[in-house]
């Protein structure tokens, strides 16, 4: 490097935990590397001070005005793509305050990061997950200033991540197409196709030895801990506060009320189907998987499909008067949809509604044409050759040619009917991500067997971002 590497590093939800490991690590083995983070309130302050000088984390519950002050316009005159839009990244817009408000806040975070990143001189900003307006306004100032960003974007059904450079899963510069990332492209699209591999899977080439399993500490306090600081931290900043942050830790220490919930939703929902196995399918129908939402795969790199009523109408009046519009209903959406927004689709003409019990590439199979926002299944679709339009960016738009837009969807989804995709080009393209794809997960902790908190998995997502930023600084030189 020609100049000294500082990271930035962003500690949303539970990625402080993570991060705390990975910094041990860091200290260790790369102790040239000067480290910040971004915290949004006290939680895990005291873990994080253990592996950070105090003077190198940015607190916004310290940091951020109590009044949002906003900015003068022409100071956003060079923000890369739409602040709007990536407010818009909330989960739920009915807890929001006045939106001119809101507005000013984003704003707020805008100036703020802005100022951190160049006061500080950071060279690299590194995100966990893209799951909120903060973290999307965060990568937008970082590319401002010349920043490289980078966040972990999971492969799905190919398993592993690839550093991503924005928050739509571009791929990083220095991808390629090389006979060995050929090679295992080709193994992965034999094995997916003769088999039913899952999303989340972990990476079978990760670290499996006695010593990489061992899991790490959570640093997690008790329930009634993490309650009383999220009500603390919402006393000295109301105007932060989420009321569904509380809601949500409020009802995962009730799993019984919460589960007995979505048990009456999962059936009333079901009750509503048109579909109940694949026998009953029209002859000819073009496919809707629904997503859940609000989620961020959904609300982060398409905001205006969150509701998805819109893409719903976009599509049954554009497909031939002989072809059916089927949704299908997502396993987790069937417990967590209102029964309304069922009946409401149900309601429509030309639409028929899928069991969420019916197996995904069972009915994938049958249909003439996948439509997806940013769902799994047109990834999968992709792997198997199966026509898709894709309306929200991310991999399976990029994958697909791109996303469609309203204009013209009619005469687009003619063409692409029953069209298969050449399994060539299937190779070309999964072997650009298998080049720049690295064997270790990085999501949420707590997720069932806690595959984040493994002592290998913590080690090789060390090893594999000093790596990444080996080859971007060795493809920049390259280009110079």
């Amino acid at each position: 490097m020609t100049q000294p590497i500082c990271v930035l590093l962003h500690g949303f939800g539970s990625a402080p935990i993570i991060f705390r490991h990975f910094l041990e690590i860091a200290r260790q083995q790369r102790p040239d590397i000067q480290w910040h983070i971004i915290l949004p309130g006290s939680t895990h302050l005291s873990v994080i001070r253990e592996v950070v000088p105090k003077e190198n984390i940015l607190s916004i519950e310290d940091s951020l005005p109590n009044i949002a002050q906003g900015c003068d316009p022409s100071e956003l005159i060079n923000y890369p793509g739409s602040l709007i839009e990536d407010l818009e990244a909330q989960k739920h817009p009915w807890l929001r305050r006045n939106g001119r408000q809101f507005y000013k806040r984003g704003q707020d975070y805008y100036t703020l990061y802005k100022s951190y990143m160049a006061e500080k001189k950071i060279t690299h900003l590194l995100c966990i997950m893209v799951e909120t307006p903060e973290t999307k306004i965060a990568m937008a100032a970082a590319q401002e200033l010349g920043i490289d960003t980078a966040y972990c974007a999971h492969l799905r059904t190919m398993t592993g991540t690839i550093f991503a450079t924005d928050p739509y899963e571009k791929l990083p510069p220095y991808q390629c197409v090389t006979q060995q990332s050929l090679a295992k492209a080709k193994k992965f699209v034999s094995n997916f196709r003769n088999n039913h591999l899952s999303p989340t899977a972990l990476p079978a080439d990760a670290d499996s030895s006695e010593t990489a399993n061992e899991l790490l500490d959570d640093f997690m306090p008790s329930a009634s801990s993490r309650l009383i600081t999220k009500l603390s931290s919402a006393l000295k900043r109301p105007d932060l506060a989420e009321p569904d942050s509380i809601r949500v830790s409020f009802l995962n220490n009730l799993p019984l009320l919460r589960d007995a919930h979505w048990r009456i939703r999962t059936r009333a929902n079901n009750k509503l189907v048109d579909i109940t196995n694949i026998d009953e399918l029209p002859e000819k129908f073009v496919l809707y998987p629904l997503q859940v939402s609000p989620e961020s795969s959904i609300n982060v790199p398409a905001p205006y499909y969150v509701d998805q009523l819109r893409v719903i109408d976009a599509l049954r009046m554009s497909i031939p008067n002989d072809y059916t519009l089927v949704v299908k209903e997502h396993r987790v959406g069937a417990s967590t949809r209102s029964p309304r927004f069922t009946q409401a689709v149900r309601n429509l003409p030309g639409v028929k509604i899928a069991s969420s019990e019916l197996h995904p590439r069972e009915i994938l199979e049958k249909s003439s044409l996948l439509a997806t926002v940013t769902g799994t299944m047109g990834f999968e679709a992709f792997i198997l050759g199966h026509p898709t339009i894709v309306f929200g960016r991310g991999i399976c738009a990029d994958l697909h040619g791109g996303t469609v837009g309203l204009n013209g969807l009619d005469v687009l989804i003619r063409e692409k009917l029953n069209k298969r995709i050449p399994d060539e080009h299937i190779y070309q393209e999964l072997a650009k991500y298998y080049s720049c794809r690295y064997p270790f997960v990085a999501y949420s902790t707590g997720t069932e067997g806690e595959p984040v908190l493994r002592r290998g998995n913590i080690k090789t997502f060390f090893e594999s971002y000093v790596d990444h930023i080996t080859r971007i600084d060795l493809w920049r030189t390259s280009i110079e």
